[in-house]
């Protein structure tokens, strides 16, 4: 966690000071390379601290964290940007990544267990949930990163309200990852076998997105943030879950394996959003998004099972 901060903290403020859309890049990939430690590491402590079924609670949590801070840039950071320039908004975030940073001492660690003599293979559910969340992740990404441009750039909103866009988003996902996870904390089934139902819901949550490139019908860009972020925001969460309740050993393994997956999909999405935006332009882009967690939907089946 002392490193995730650092890192965070150092490549926040070089991206601030970039000069170049090269530098920009490098200084987000070693953010990324941060970022990365995060499910790993409080997965861990979730695992030793937590007993089931108050694991569903304090996952919950922990992943609705993301989401607060989605909410949070989405309020603040296009008012810093417009008021004293983009440089700042990502100093505003450093300076977030430090408050954290000053919380670290008080998380207790678990004790250290001694390493298993053999690496076991990895399991094929494990590998099967990796794939459900590049596949979830890239239209998830997509719909993150591209929600508050299409406010902006298609429905003409001005960039706070357009900020709000994805504050909704940001809000949706904190109660629905606190929400499902919790309810899904207190069934007998596993939890990947709700991975399906709400990538489903998901799916359904983008016909607004796709009719808000319609005329007169801009406003339902709102139901479709609210929609995706209650659904497709929450499946990421049940699947730590899955991960946290599941593993007998190498939490720590098992959720970077499936944390692999998630930021290749991290990767893919926004990419992928932005060619189809600009060459066939944003309801091929959004009707793409629908595609994608239809898939999503097919892959969680196997879980169906369990």
């Amino acid at each position: 966690m002392v490193a995730l901060t650092a890192t965070v903290v150092g490549t926040l403020i070089a991206a601030s000071f970039a000069g170049s859309y090269g530098w920009l890049l490098a200084a987000l990939a070693l953010a990324g390379i941060g970022q990365a430690l995060a499910n790993p590491a409080t997965n861990v402590l979730v695992r030793a601290r937590v007993p089931a079924p108050a694991d569903g609670d304090a996952i919950g949590y922990k992943q609705a964290g993301v989401q607060v801070s989605a909410l949070l840039s989405g309020l603040v950071l296009p008012a810093v940007a417009a008021a004293h320039g983009w440089q700042w908004a990502l100093r505003v975030s450093a300076a977030a990544a430090l408050v954290v940073a000053a919380t670290i001492p008080w998380v207790r660690a678990p004790a250290p267990h001694p390493a298993p003599p053999k690496r076991p293979p990895l399991p094929g559910w494990l590998l099967r949930l990796a794939l459900f969340c590049f596949v979830l992740a890239t239209a998830n990404a997509a719909v993150a990163t591209y929600l508050p441009l299409f406010a902006a750039q298609d429905l003409g909103y001005r960039p706070r309200v357009a900020g709000g866009v994805l504050a909704c988003f940001g809000l949706a996902g904190v109660a629905g990852r606190i929400w499902w996870t919790r309810r899904t904390a207190r069934r007998e089934s596993r939890p990947a076998a709700l991975l399906t139902p709400l990538a489903a819901l998901a799916a359904l949550s983008t016909v607004p997105l796709v009719l808000a490139t319609l005329p007169h019908l801009g406003a339902l860009v709102w139901a479709g943030a609210l929609g995706v972020g209650s659904f497709a925001v929450a499946a990421y969460a049940i699947a730590m879950l899955d991960v946290v309740r599941n593993t007998t050993t190498g939490t720590g393994r098992a959720s970077g394996v499936v944390s692999v997956g998630f930021f290749l999909g991290f990767a893919v999405g926004p990419v992928s959003f932005g060619l189809v935006a600009d060459h066939a332009g944003y309801r091929a882009a959004w009707s793409a998004v629908a595609a994608v967690l239809v898939l999503a939907t097919v892959a969680g089946l196997p879980f169906r099972r369990v």
